[in-house]
């Protein structure tokens, strides 16, 4: 008999009258039986195989006889834990991992409420930023941040949110309603905000009292929103009214810039944290890095284990130095920009004086720009 059979055997104890006629019709069926040994008359103990066992069992009331489990089989070793073991663990294993695998997938995204368009955007949108079916749930971006993409990429959107149910996502999503504002009732005139020579107009309602290229000083009447010499017809004027304002700026602006910039190149690595203190393949660079950080789940619950993704980029600095005038009236005039108004069209510019240092320049100069003066004035009803 093979060594390790001992292993599969079970010690059993059989008290009875019969008990003997018990072993004998099991012995004779062909049961395999070991380490017989006879307690007194009525008593007797042996080892045998688990089926054996319980064949004795349903046979235990025909011979009035009674069994008692003494020894259970000992722990499976060498080749039986090779050949039954081995399997079952990575069974276990091969199990655990595809569950882990499955819980970390989205399955399902469903977006409610809103138009069929404002859905179909709203979907696009979603896959575009990693909430879609089949997509793992670590490459997705974070719910707050994909409400907020959201709601500012599609204006017809007035709510949005997310609610997450294990690997499933509902939406649901709000839809602005549209009005037009009523326009002011409200008789105003259009007068000059600004000094300047007026390069084009553009009156939708009101009477025009100024011509092209007529010079106008601020607080001059542009379009008045009486239409008869009597003013007994008032109006709401409306218009645009283009013209040439000179500025005298004083700007300062440096020679030379020095500046962090990013060279395109990439390194993406991986790595796990456990109970937020243990870094597994954590980062090794010195580079600027991004990391973002998802979360893992088992079925609906999260674990202790955060998956990390580092994006480490390359900083090169470089220096722009202002040597040509042409780039420096281009540098200076971004400067009026932010100071007067982004809208407004810089024509023409001329320095007045200038100071230059070792490193910056200071520039006292005149420029002409091309913007809408034109600001309303409520009609006095007293008159």
């Amino acid at each position: 008999m093979d060594k390790y059979y001992d292993y599969k055997l079970v010690q059993v104890r059989v008290t009875g009258n019969q008990s003997n006629e018990l072993i004998q019709s099991i012995a004779h069926d062909g049961h395999p039986i070991r380490d017989l040994k006879q307690i007194n008359n009525e008593q007797f103990s042996l080892r045998v195989t688990p089926q054996t066992y319980f064949e004795m069992k349903r046979r235990r009331h025909t011979y009035s006889c009674r069994l008692k489990l003494i020894h259970r089989p000992r722990l499976l070793k060498g080749k039986q834990f090779k050949q039954f073991g081995i399997p079952i663990v990575i069974g276990v294993c091969l199990a655990f991992i595809l569950i882990l695998l499955l819980s970390n997938i989205i399955w399902r995204v469903e977006v409610i409420g809103g138009s069929q368009e404002l859905r179909y955007d709203v979907t696009e949108t979603l896959n575009e930023l990693g909430l879609k079916r089949g997509n793992w749930m670590q490459h997705k971006e974070t719910l707050s941040d994909i409400e907020r993409e959201v709601m500012n990429r599609i204006d017809e959107l007035s709510y949005i949110g997310i609610n997450q149910q294990g690997t499933a996502f509902t939406i649901t999503v709000e839809e602005s309603e549209t009005f037009e504002e009523p326009k002011s009732d409200e008789p105003v005139d259009l007068i000059a905000s600004k000094t300047g020579v007026i390069q084009s107009m553009f009156v939708e309602v009101g009477k025009p009292m100024v011509n092209v290229q007529d010079t106008v000083n601020q607080g001059d009447l542009l379009v008045s929103g009486l239409l008869d010499e009597e003013g007994e017809v008032k109006v709401h004027a409306e218009g645009e009214v283009l013209a040439d304002v000179w500025y005298r700026v004083q700007v300062t602006s440096p020679l030379k810039q020095s500046y962090e910039m990013l060279t395109g190149d990439k390194e993406t690595n991986y790595s796990l944290t456990l109970f937020d203190r243990f870094d597994i393949f954590g980062p090794t660079t010195d580079n600027l890095t991004y990391t973002t950080e998802r979360p893992l789940y088992f079925l609906n619950w999260e674990l202790p284990i955060t998956y990390k993704r580092h994006d480490h980029y390359n900083l090169q600095t470089e220096t722009k130095e202002f040597e040509e005038s042409e780039q420096l009236k281009e540098e200076i005039e971004n400067q009026m920009k932010r100071q007067l108004d982004s809208d407004i069209d810089v024509v023409y510019q001329k320095v007045l004086h200038e100071e230059r240092d070792s490193d910056k320049v200071k520039l006292d100069i005149f420029v002409k720009v091309h913007e809408d003066i034109a600001s309303k004035q409520i009609i006095d009803q007293g008159d």
